[in-house]
């Protein structure tokens, strides 16, 4: 299989045909799929910068100095991490294991179970960066910063689970047949047959938010001590779902509001009356820096505005035009305090 074919396919640009002529060569032997997540690895960067031939070629020499064991069927738990590469902030590693993954909307997937040679992917996005993947059935996954998506390497054949911990852009490929199944945090589940939507669900905040553009998702509630799922709500579209404990709020927006939630892909932010708090946490993440608050008080005021190309400090200085407060920095670090 040529190399540009694969990056076709990694990237979305190939014909179903191709797609499925890689997917087979992919299962033909180990070799050939460990090959398949090596170049996996070099596209999973950020989204802004593409790898250079030094960055390649520096990182296909690495490959090969790696090589990798076969898969053996275990009769507990598979080997552990086989893979471990950085790259532009980013990183991707691959563990071989027998578990199960937590995505069950419905009782008869609570036995939904990976085999046990099969490979389980992790894309890890770092603070600062974002990235983009296509999952096995060709749909695409934009990921925010500090996020980490979890999927295999081949979907079954009546589900398509994946877990996200973060921010994510989902465009999945629509299948009645084979719906995709999202573990979020608090066994909140998502159910899509193929639509896009934007999920938020980082674990150092609260409550989940879902954005839907188009056609209908499910969201679910699995009870892991009843082994029950319930439904929580079935969402249409330019409706925002935001579960935080047992509480529901649903509201129908506009799509220019509904816009600019997802824009984080093309490295805008926006706040609409966003607490200071929440202006501090998202500024942190998407440059990569961390931020301290001297006085919390100054929390209390809230935020509108609209940053794109700025660097972290040029925003520091507009948020100075904002609310009475100010800023000291060092490297990475900033410290806000009341003026």
């Amino acid at each position: 299989m040529d190399r540009l074919t694969l990056f076709d396919y990694i990237n979305g640009r190939c014909s179903r045909s191709e797609a499925e002529a890689v997917r087979k060569w992919a299962e033909e032997n180990p070799e050939n799929r460990e090959y398949l997540q090596s170049l996996m690895g070099v596209m999973a960067i950020d989204s802004s910068k593409t790898a250079t031939e030094e960055e390649y070629s520096s990182f296909m020499k690495l490959i090969r100095k790696r090589q990798y064991s076969a898969f053996r069927r275990l009769a507990a738990v598979a080997a552990a991490i086989v893979f471990l590469v950085s790259l532009a902030a980013n990183i991707i590693f691959f563990t071989s294991k027998e578990e199960q993954l937590q995505t069950e909307p419905y009782a008869h997937y609570l036995d939904n179970q990976l085999p046990l040679d099969s490979l389980t992917q992790v894309i890890s996005v770092s603070r600062g960066a974002r990235s983009s993947v296509v999952l096995p059935d060709g749909s695409k996954v934009w990921l925010n910063s500090d996020s980490r998506l979890t999927f295999p390497l081949s979907f079954a054949a009546d589900k398509r689970c994946v877990t996200l911990s973060g921010e994510a852009y989902f465009d999945v490929v629509s299948n009645e047949e084979c719906p995709m199944l999202i573990s979020l945090k608090d066994d909140y589940m998502i159910e899509v047959k193929g639509t896009e939507f934007n999920v938020r669900s980082y674990e150092d905040e609260e409550g989940t938010q879902t954005v839907l553009y188009s056609g209908v998702i499910n969201l679910f509630r699995k009870n892991t001590e009843k082994q029950s799922v319930s439904k929580v709500y079935n969402m249409k579209p330019n409706e925002i779902c935001t579960v935080e404990e047992e509480s529901i709020v649903v509201q129908h927006s506009t799509e220019d509001k509904l816009a600019k939630i997802s824009s984080w892909k093309d490295g805008n932010i926006y706040f609409d009356n966003t607490s200071l708090g929440e202006v501090l946490r998202r500024i942190e993440r998407h440059h990569g820096v961390n931020i301290k608050v001297s006085d919390p008080s100054i929390l209390d005021y809230s935020i509108t505005a609209h940053f794109e190309d700025e660097s972290a400090v040029q925003i520091m200085n507009m948020l100075r035009y904002c609310a009475p407060i100010d800023y000291k920095v060092k490297g990475n670090d900033f410290t806000l305090f009341r003026r």
